[in-house]
């Protein structure tokens, strides 16, 4: 968790606090990040400027970094999910889910090209959303739901 209130939240609520950090997950450690900060304590972001609102520098940690011990992976990072979506390995999990946020990115076509590249290697399953181009609509995410496909191979005599 990146911003620093929800951090401090976090550790009150963990039961193992030395798990936690405070860092924003991109594909790729970039040192720092801006992340605009919403006046609520959910919707900040990374994934692109907000006009109006105040950002602060937050610490990046590489998304093989952060899940370098995980089989398993829930995603909710408000539109940052685009950029490990579109660069990061995402193949070697037993099961993921992200929240998809098309706030952030409301292109159909965005959308069913990141589905595409989690098809290689899992089964895919979303919630329902529209059949138009551009995506529009509250409550504002889509959630995708993906299973490691398991090959077998049989011999038969």
């Amino acid at each position: 968790e990146p911003e620093p209130t929800n951090f401090q939240q976090l550790l009150l609520n963990s039961v193992t606090p030395n798990q936690c950090h405070r860092y924003a997950v991109c594909a790729i450690e970039q040192g720092e990040v801006p992340m605009y900060l919403s006046k609520s304590e959910w919707n900040h972001t990374i994934a692109r400027p907000v006009r109006g609102r105040a950002h602060i520098l937050v610490p990046t940690i590489s998304f093989q970094e952060a899940t370098k011990d995980c089989n398993c992976v829930k995603m909710d990072i408000e539109g940052g999910e685009f950029d490990i979506m579109d660069n990061a390995d995402m193949s070697g999990f037993d099961k993921l889910i992200i929240a998809y946020h098309v706030n952030h990115d409301h292109a159909r076509a965005n959308l069913e090209k990141r589905l595409q590249r989690l098809r290689k290697h899992y089964w895919v399953r979303t919630t329902k959303y529209p059949d138009v181009e551009y995506l529009d609509f509250f409550p504002n995410e889509i959630m995708i739901y993906c299973q490691r496909k398991i090959h077998i191979n049989i011999k038969i005599r």
